[in-house]
């Protein structure tokens, strides 16, 4: 097994010498060996014959890697990410909603596959919803973020000038200062979005937050089931039948559909691709299930209200609810 990584190369020394001290130490050689290095080195990776790949990365990438891989047949499994959307209706706690967002959304300075890209809102709460954002922000990392040791940093300045190149000054209504030489970038709100903005082109991966709104639910359902397939999804409502109308209609993808009947359809399309991706992950959390004592048998069963909202009144992504409770599914053949 070869191990690889644009985020591995001599730029980053601390992080290359901690992985490879970690996996020398744990692996022989002629079983795992770690490639340092950058885009030639995953080229010529890529052009060797092996069993199975496993990415994690962009889209571009995703398909390099895809491209490849079909030289030899190879299976892969893809994790590619997308433009998750967040959606809030009228129904939802305001407040609630907004600690939730902010933390998920800044998390690594917005640098994770699963965050929050965009807030689809109704209009009726998007005034409240800013102003509760913006509460939580300076709550979560104080006035000057930039200064905040609870604050990442972009990964480096390629990104950092991409997603400052994302920020409409104009519809900036919190944050969007910058520190060049710490690679840091205040958590940015931006309102008055469309769907036609340059922030809206591509996943941010980044701290903006675009907020936009809708009028009714179908129209979100329209919409989002006109774009790309994201990662994931997420819903902020106190209504069940608002919830569950979201996770019937919606097409099958990312992490949003991890539901027992359509298991197997957990990552496609430009969001990834491979059910031994999900199958993966179900085995891992039966493992700890049985590991803290629970049956294997048992650990394999899951109770209707297991899919039912939270008292926080947020659909989340499933699978984190199911790790939470030591219960899932078996894999549907």
């Amino acid at each position: 097994m070869a191990l690889t990584g644009r985020e591995m190369r001599p730029c980053w020394p601390q992080k290359v010498a901690v992985c490879m001290r970690i996996l020398t130490e744990c692996f022989e050689p002629q079983y795992v060996a770690v490639v340092t290095g950058g885009r030639a080195e995953n080229t010529c990776l890529l052009r060797e014959h092996f069993d199975y790949i496993f990415f994690t990365g962009s889209q571009s990438v995703g398909k390099e890697v895809m491209r490849n891989a079909a030289e030899h047949l190879t299976p892969v499994t893809l994790e590619l990410g997308g433009k998750s959307p967040c959606i809030v209706d009228q129904t939802a706690d305001i407040r609630l909603a907004a600690k939730r967002i902010v933390f998920g959304k800044y998390l690594n300075c917005g640098q994770t596959c699963v965050a929050p890209d965009y807030v689809y809102c109704h209009r009726s709460v998007k005034d409240r919803l800013i102003k509760e954002v913006q509460k939580q922000i300076r709550r979560q990392y104080g006035k000057q973020p930039l200064h905040s040791s609870d604050y990442g940093k972009i990964i480096n300045e390629k990104h950092f000038d991409r997603i400052l190149g994302l920020i409409d000054e104009k519809k900036v209504v919190h944050g969007g200062g910058s520190d060049r030489s710490a690679l840091r970038i205040e958590p940015t709100v931006m309102d008055n979005v469309t769907f036609s903005d340059a922030v809206m082109q591509e996943e941010i991966f980044g701290p903006i937050m675009p907020i936009l709104v809708f009028d009714s639910l179908d129209e979100v359902i329209r919409r989002i089931n006109s774009m790309p397939h994201p990662l994931a999804l997420y819903i902020f409502t106190s209504d069940k039948k608002t919830a569950r109308k979201v996770y019937r209609l919606f097409c099958s993808f990312g992490e949003a559909e991890i539901i027992p009947e359509k298991l197997m359809d957990a990552v496609v399309g430009i969001s990834g691709s491979s059910p031994a991706y999900v199958y993966m992950m179900i085995e891992a959390m039966a493992d700890a299930a049985v590991a803290d004592g629970m049956p294997r048998a048992q650990a394999y069963t899951i109770k209707k209200q297991d899919l039912q909202l939270d008292s926080g009144n947020f659909f989340t992504i499933l699978c984190t609810t199911l790790s939470r409770q030591n219960r899932v599914q078996p894999p549907l053949c």
